[in-house]
C-alpha cells in the first residue's frame, strides 16, 4: 500500500484505496498525489509549507533549514516563493547540509534547482553582492557539492529568468520589498551605497577629503561601514583588486570584527548560528592572495554551535584574535620578521601594546564576555590604523573597479505601513490622471538624481551628504576608536 505523506494526513488521508495486481506507474501515482493535495489545500485553506513544522513540534521531528523543501515538488511561482521561505528560515536556524539524508538531499536540490529564478529575483531587488544573494548562492552551491561527495550525479544550480513585470510574481517581488533594509536607497544598489558612505568617512585634519591619500581618521566609522555592507567587503570582486590584496592585514581583521559584531548581534535576537555563517566567518581571514586560510578557516567550521552561548561566539573570536594578533612564524614571501623570526599580521608597534592587547582578552575570555572580546579587538585596530597611513583608497579603489549595476526603483510605504503595489492600483481602486502624472514626474525627477550621483562617482568626486555612521554598539562596549 502506498505511504501517506504529512501533507495527506493534514488534508484528512489516512488510507488509500486498496492495492490491486495492476497498480498505477510510479510517475502516475506522483501526479494524482499532487493534484490532489495542491487542489485540496486550496479548497481547504491550507498551507502545506507548514504542515512538517506542525508535525515537528507534535512528533519532535527535525524539519528546520531546508528539510521543508523535501517530500513534494514545487514549481512554478508558489515553488520560487517556498524556496526563498526556507532560504530564510536556513539564515536564521538553519542546520548543517551534510545532515539531510540521501532522500531529502535529492528532494531539495531538484527543488532548488527547479526554482532557481529565485536567485535571478533576489539579485534584482537585493543586488549582487548582498547578504540575502550570498546566502542563496552559499545554499545552490552546498547542495551540489553535497550531491556529488554522495556520488550522485548533479549539475550546477545556475540562475534562471526571473521577470519582476510579470503579474504571476508579483507576490515574490513584494516579499523581497519586504525584507530589503530599511535603509535602503532606491535606485541604488548596495555597492553603489557602500560607495558612497566610504566618500563620506572622516578624515584626519588637514587632509583633502576629495583625495584618495586622506588618512581615515576614525578607525571606528570604519568597522561600522563594514558591518553595514559585509556583503560587499567580503566580495571576491572586491578581493581581487591589488590594494585589497596589498592590505589584506587591516581590511581582513576590519572584516573579521565586522561579522563577529553582526554575529553577536544575531544571537541576541534569539536566532542560531548557522553552517552560512561560519562559512562567512571563515571566509575573512584572509591571506596575501585574497583567499583565506584553510587551518584557521577550518578551526572556524568545528566550532561546535551547539553548546550554550556564549560559548560558540567566544570560541570564534578566539580564533579570530590568534589569527591576526598572535605571533607565529611566518614564510610567506617578502614577509618582515622580527629578530625572533616572528610577527603577527597585525603588528601593534610596541611590546607594551601587545602585552596590553593579550591581558584585555585574556581577561574578557575568561569572564565569557565575547562582547567585550570583540571590543577589545577593534580597539586593537584602532591602534594599528592610526599609527599607519591607512588611506581612503585601500578600500574606495576596489569599490569603484567592481561592476556597478542600478537597484529597481524602492516603492514607497502606505499609509498603513505597507509597500505600495508596483504593478498600479489594487483591484477595486482607481488612480486619478493627475495621480500617474505625479507619479511619472517623481520617477524622472529620482532618475535624474541618480544620474547626478553616478556622474560624481565616476569623476571621483565624493557625495555632499553628510556621514551618519552609527556609534551605539561602540559606546555601549566602551570601545575607542
Amino acid at each position: 500500500m502506498p505511504r501517506i505523506s504529512s501533507h495527506f494526513r493534514a488534508l484528512g488521508f489516512h488510507k488509500t484505496s486498496e492495492t490491486t495486481n495492476d497498480p498505477p506507474s510510479p510517475r502516475a501515482w506522483k501526479r494524482l498525489k499532487a493534484d490532489i493535495k495542491l487542489n485540496m489545500a486550496d479548497t481547504t485553506g491550507i498551507d502545506l509549507r507548514n504542515v512538517r513544522t506542525k508535525e515537528a513540534m507534535e512528533r519532535g521531528i527535525e524539519w528546520t533549514g531546508l528539510r521543508g523543501l523535501a517530500g513534494v515538488k514545487l514549481a512554478g511561482s508558489y515553488g520560487a516563493k517556498a524556496v526563498l521561505d526556507q532560504l530564510l528560515e536556513f539564515r536564521g536556524n538553519g542546520k548543517p547540509i551534510a545532515n539531510l539524508s540521501d532522500l531529502e538531499l535529492v528532494q531539495v536540490y531538484k527543488n532548488v534547482k527547479r526554482n532557481a529564478s529565485i536567485l535571478s529575483a533576489i539579485e534584482q531587488t537585493h543586488g549582487n553582492p548582498s547578504e540575502l544573494y550570498d546566502v542563496a548562492t552559499y545554499v545552490a552551491n552546498k547542495l551540489t557539492t553535497e550531491m556529488h561527495r554522495r556520488g550522485m550525479r548533479a549539475e550546477e544550480i545556475k540562475p534562471k529568468p526571473f521577470d519582476r513585470a510579470s503579474s504571476n510574481n508579483s507576490g515574490i517581488v513584494e516579499a523581497l520589498d519586504r525584507l530589503l533594509p530599511e535603509n535602503a536607497e532606491a535606485g541604488r544598489s548596495p555597492l553603489e551605497a557602500a560607495l558612497a558612505k566610504a566618500w563620506e568617512m572622516p578624515i584626519k585634519t588637514g587632509d583633502n577629503p576629495h583625495t584618495r591619500k586622506a588618512n581615515v581618521a576614525s578607525p571606528r566609522s570604519f568597522i561600522g561601514l563594514l558591518e553595514e555592507h559585509r556583503a560587499v567587503f567580503a566580495s571576491p570582486r572586491f578581493w581581487s583588486h591589488d590594494l585589497a590584496k596589498d592590505n589584506f592585514e587591516a581590511l581582513g581583521f576590519a572584516l573579521s570584527i565586522a561579522h563577529l559584531r553582526a554575529l553577536s548581534a544575531h544571537i541576541k535576537t534569539g536566532s542560531e548560528i548557522t553552517p552560512w555563517h561560519l562559512d562567512s566567518l571563515a571566509h575573512s581571514l584572509k591571506t596575501r592572495d585574497g583567499g583565506w586560510d584553510d587551518a584557521f578557516g577550518k578551526k572556524i567550521m568545528e566550532v561546535d554551535v551547539s553548546e550554550e552561548p556564549p560559548k560558540p561566539l567566544l570560541a570564534l573570536t578566539k580564533i579570530v584574535a590568534d589569527y591576526y594578533l598572535e605571533q607565529r612564524d611566518r614564510d610567506e614571501p617578502g614577509e618582515i620578521f622580527n629578530f625572533q623570526g616572528k610577527t603577527a599580521l597585525i603588528n601593534l608597534f610596541g611590546e607594551a601594546n601587545l602585552a596590553q592587547s593579550h591581558r584585555n582578552l585574556s581577561e574578557a575570555f575568561a569572564n565569557n564576555d565575547p562582547d567585550k572580546a570583540i571590543s577589545h579587538l577593534g580597539t586593537a585596530f584602532s591602534d594599528y590604523a592610526n599609527s599607519t597611513d591607512f588611506m581612503k583608497g585601500t578600500f574606495i579603489d576596489p569599490l569603484e573597479a567592481m561592476p556597478h549595476t542600478t537597484r529597481p526603483m524602492r516603492p514607497k510605504r502606505t499609509s498603513v505601513g505597507r509597500r505600495a503595489s508596483r504593478f498600479g492600483p489594487r483591484p477595486g481602486t482607481s488612480r486619478t490622471k493627475s495621480g500617474s502624472a505625479i507619479a511619472s514626474a517623481a520617477v524622472s525627477v529620482s532618475m535624474c538624481a541618480a544620474s547626478e550621483i553616478s556622474a560624481r562617482l565616476c569623476a571621483h568626486q565624493p557625495p555632499t551628504a553628510s556621514a551618519s555612521v552609527s556609534a551605539s554598539w561602540a559606546s555601549s562596549t566602551g570601545w575607542r576608536g
